[in-house]
C-alpha cells in the first residue's frame, strides 16, 4: 500500500480545493448543530459521500472525488451506515454506560461502595479498550461490505468482517494508526 498516495491522492485533482472545502463546511457546520441533533444530518451527508468516494476508488473512476450534488442520496446512505456501525459498537456502549451510571450513584460517597466501584470501572475500562481496539481494526471492513450494495445487512456478514480484516490486518493496522494520528494532530 502507498500511504503518502492514499494521504494526497484527492489533490491530484483539479477541483480538489472546492470539493475538500464544502465537506469541510459541512462538517464545521454539523459541529455547531449537533447540540440540537440536527447538525447530525451533516455527518451522514458526509458519512454517505465517504462511501460514494469509497466505491469511486473501488471502481477506478475519475475524478475520484464525487461532486457534491447527491445530499439526499449522501444522507440517506451514511444513516445506513450509520446504522450498521451503531450496532457494531453497541458492546462498546454497553461496555461504558454501566462505568457513567456506577460512577454517579456511587460518586463521592466514599468507603467500601467507592473502592469497589472504582476497582469495576477500571476493569470495565480496561474491557472497553481492547473492544474498542478491535472495532477501529474492523471499521474498514464494515464499510467496505457496507459500500459494495449499500445494504445494511452488508455490513453484518461477520465472518467476512473478520476474513477480510484478518487478510489485511497490517494495512489495516497502518490506516488506523494514520486515522488515529491525523485525528490527534487536527484535533
Amino acid at each position: 500500500m502507498d500511504i503518502g498516495r492514499a494521504l494526497t491522492f484527492f489533490t491530484e485533482e483539479e477541483r480538489w480545493i472546492e470539493k475538500t472545502a464544502i465537506g469541510v463546511g459541512v462538517i464545521l457546520v454539523s459541529s455547531l448543530l449537533s447540540i440540537v441533533l440536527v447538525g447530525l444530518l451533516g455527518f451522514f451527508i458526509v458519512m454517505g459521500y465517504a462511501v460514494r468516494l469509497l466505491q469511486n476508488v473501488r471502481d477506478g473512476v475519475t475524478p475520484v472525488l464525487p461532486e457534491w450534488d447527491q445530499w439526499g442520496d449522501d444522507f440517506v446512505r451514511g444513516f445506513k451506515l450509520f446504522v450498521v456501525q451503531f450496532v457494531w459498537a453497541l458492546p462498546i456502549i454497553l461496555i461504558y454506560l454501566p462505568i457513567a451510571f456506577i460512577s454517579a450513584a456511587v460518586g463521592g460517597s466514599g468507603g467500601d461502595a467507592e473502592a469497589i466501584a472504582v476497582l469495576i470501572s477500571l476493569c470495565a475500562t480496561c474491557l472497553g479498550i481492547v473492544v474498542s481496539v478491535a472495532y477501529a481494526l474492523i471499521q474498514p471492513a464494515i464499510t467496505i461490505f457496507f459500500a459494495e450494495r449499500e445494504q445494511i445487512g452488508d455490513g453484518f456478514q461477520v465472518a467476512e468482517v473478520f476474513k477480510w480484516t484478518r487478510d489485511n490486518i497490517g494495512n489495516v493496522v497502518i490506516v488506523t494508526l494514520v486515522y488515529v494520528v491525523g485525528g490527534f494532530v487536527i484535533g
